[in-house]
């Protein structure tokens, strides 16, 4: 048995058999990570929309993009001195 501590949960997920999910000192879900780490749970336990996607057999896991402010950001021009 080995005992990590992990913030990265994609690479949690890619290197973990069973995952224990703690919010402020108290663990709220456990078992594997395609069960546990479930966008909803995620995004409650860290305060912000977060993204779950499985490709290619990989479970990744970030923040989601608000695809609105990313374009007004983007359009906005920086002068450039």
């Amino acid at each position: 048995i080995v005992l990590a501590v992990l913030h990265d949960l994609t690479l949690t997920a890619a290197y973990s058999d069973q995952v224990i999910v703690i919010h402020h000192g108290t663990p709220v879900a456990s078992g594997t990570p395609e069960a546990v780490f479930s966008e909803c749970l995620l995004s409650g336990v860290y305060a912000c929309p977060i993204s779950v996607t499985v490709a290619a057999g990989m479970l990744t896991v970030a923040p989601k993009i608000d695809t609105a402010r990313q374009r007004r950001l983007s359009s906005t021009s920086v002068p450039s001195s």
